[in-house]
């Protein structure tokens, strides 16, 4: 990391000079955690890759990020102390990871108006730790108990601070460019309120009526919403994200051949490259296109890293489930082979078992119509009726279908995969990873010249079957639905159902309206026998959501499957699932 510009005696000077105390230095009250590592198929170089490599999101400029202080607090936004309460996992400092940061968070190898940017990689959502006795596990791919709302209100809230507090400004102002007043000050202050009201408006564009919580968001939302209203530029195609899901685990994602609860995206060929570039794009990513009438828009400016991209999705690839730790009570292995029936008999026909370890599976998943199974139909009901207006996409061919046109309007999921297409075509150039119909120029379409246009999209419309085998024909998701995932390492996901409204497997297998009405998430401290996060309001000097079921798209109910059992076969049923 660079040098801070003013030594510790001069910001002791500059803060005399204004009578003001600079920030407290980060606090020794919360040290790295220790924790131990399971076998889940990855090196320890391939878990730190996960970690820290950059995937194209800017969230933040970095070096504001290192010197922004806490909102209403004393210390420093990045300090550990902040993060571990908004449920980040701490790392130590590493070549891939010089500041000390939390696991996801990264310095960006792009740059945004001149600035080196903070971004999330995959693993600031998709890493655990579970805690049981005084001791950690580590669960790479699984789902983080952070509050990604908090963070962005935090966020905002500091980036406000910094230019509303003469002196907080100053101590800002003397870290980041070297001195509190003149041109170089002027600048960065109108910079820094800039920046904060593009963020506000984003934050603005995605909040819910109610918080998400600790482990959920909600992703497909946020998405939309920056794809058909910030990219797009149509303020209307606005709808509130208001279905947070808990965020899903990541081994065998790349396995399947469709993901997301509700089974929107295809997964076959470059799906996965396809779906991570919408994921980006949802958090903190952006691009630019230009609309042309009848023409293909050129889709230019894109921050999603697909060569960083591809290489995390190639990690993915070889994670497997966790099995249950050696340092956990052991599993009854009576009790758990009388379960083993009982999961044939009440759980398989939906959640087939997985060979976790066979570099050659696939696998299939089962969808089940949400009035079906039961549970809450909101975030199925959002996605699947969702309407954009298409703007100046109107009347532009379609990059997966070019026979057609958009017309005044079109389902948000079409729109949402023409433009992760086309963003997927404007950054490569041949060979690609996988086989391609297309032959790309050199450097991507969007280098393309206008006199090669015509043809180019000709091309496109004489293969229009084999770019539906590239990209994955879309679902006809005319019904709500929700996908059945594998249950390997499920003991390792709570809490439970795509919404995280049930906190164990054994509060599962109740009747609906015996399960709790409320609990609370954020504290990592593991019930091996109910199987799931002990519901603690609080823990130490943390405090953690109170989940609501009665708030819409909180509701536990659905899913009956078991819970017909008596108690001895549950307990033998949870004993077996202790073991996938």
């Amino acid at each position: 990391m660079r040098a801070r510009v003013f030594s510790t005696l001069a910001v002791a000077a500059l803060a005399a000079c204004t009578s003001t105390a600079p920030p407290q230095p980060p606090t020794a009250a919360s040290p790295k955690a220790s924790w131990s590592g399971l076998d889940q198929g990855w090196t320890d170089q391939e878990k730190e890759a996960f970690w820290f490599t950059p995937q194209g999101s800017w969230l933040v400029p970095y070096r504001w990020f290192l010197e922004l202080e806490e909102p209403g607090g004393t210390g420093r936004f990045r300090d550990d102390a902040h993060l571990e309460r908004l449920g980040y996992l701490t790392a130590e400092a590493s070549a891939a990871n010089p500041d000390g940061l939390p696991i996801g968070f990264v310095k960006d190898r792009g740059r945004q108006d001149g600035h080196e940017m903070l971004g999330f990689t995959c693993a600031a959502c998709h890493t655990s730790r579970i805690e049981l006795d005084g001791k950690a596990v580590q669960v790479e791919g699984g789902p983080t108990l952070s509050d990604f709302q908090a963070l962005l209100d935090d966020l905002v809230a500091a980036l406000e601070a910094t230019t509303a507090d003469q002196q907080q400004f100053q101590r800002f102002a003397a870290n980041v460019v070297g001195t509190t007043s003149g041109d170089k000050a002027d600048a960065l202050r109108r910079d820094v309120a800039g920046f904060t009201a593009k963020l506000a408006e984003r934050k603005k564009r995605n909040d819910p009526p109610h918080p998400y919580g600790r482990g959920r968001v909600d992703a497909l939302g946020n998405i939309l919403n920056e794809v058909l209203v910030a990219d797009l530029g149509v303020a209307e195609n606005q709808r509130p994200a208001d279905a947070p899901v808990s965020y899903p685990v990541m081994w065998d994602a790349h396995q399947q051949d469709f993901v997301q609860w509700n089974g929107s995206a295809p997964n076959q060929g470059p799906g996965p490259l396809l779906r991570n570039i919408g994921e980006v794009l949802g958090v903190f990513g952006h691009m630019e296109f230009t609309p042309r009438r009848g023409r293909l828009p050129i889709y230019r400016n894109a921050t999603p890293d697909v060569e960083n991209l591809k290489k995390i999705e190639a990690l993915v690839e070889k994670l497997e489930s966790p099995l249950w730790p050696d340092s956990f009570p052991a599993v009854d292995r009576e009790k758990a082979e009388a379960g083993r029936s009982l999961f044939a008999r009440e759980c398989e026909s939906c959640h087939p078992p997985v060979r976790r370890a066979d570099p050659n599976r696939r696998i299939k998943v089962t969808m089940v119509a949400a009035a079906q199974v039961g549970t809450d139909p909101v975030a199925a009901d959002n996605f699947i009726g969702r309407e954009a207006r298409t703007g100046v996409l109107k009347g532009t061919p379609v990059f997966v279908d070019p026979l057609q046109s958009f017309g005044d309007t079109a389902p948000a999921g079409f729109v949402l995969r023409n433009a992760v297409f086309g963003v997927q075509l404007g950054k490569f150039s041949w060979p690609l990873p996988h086989p391609h119909p297309i032959a790309i120029p050199s450097g991507g379409v969007g280098k393309l010249l206008e006199k090669d246009w015509l043809a180019f999209e000709q091309k496109l419309k004489d293969q229009k079957t084999a770019i539906e085998t590239l990209v994955g024909k879309p679902p006809q998701l005319t019904t709500a639905m929700y996908k059945a995932r594998p249950l390997n390492g499920v003991w390792a996901s709570s809490p439970y159902l795509h919404n995280g409204s049930v906190p164990t497997l054994w509060e599962l297998l109740k009747r609906p309206a015996d399960r709790r009405k409320s609990f609370h998430v954020g504290t990592r401290k593991y019930d091996p026998v109910e199987v799931g996060f002990q519901d603690l309001p609080s823990d130490g000097a943390a405090s953690y959501f109170r989940f609501d079921t009665s708030v819409r798209g909180n509701s536990n109910a659905g899913h009956p499957y078991g819970t017909q059992l008596e108690d001895d076969q549950k307990r033998q049923l949870v004993e077996y699932l202790k073991t996938l």
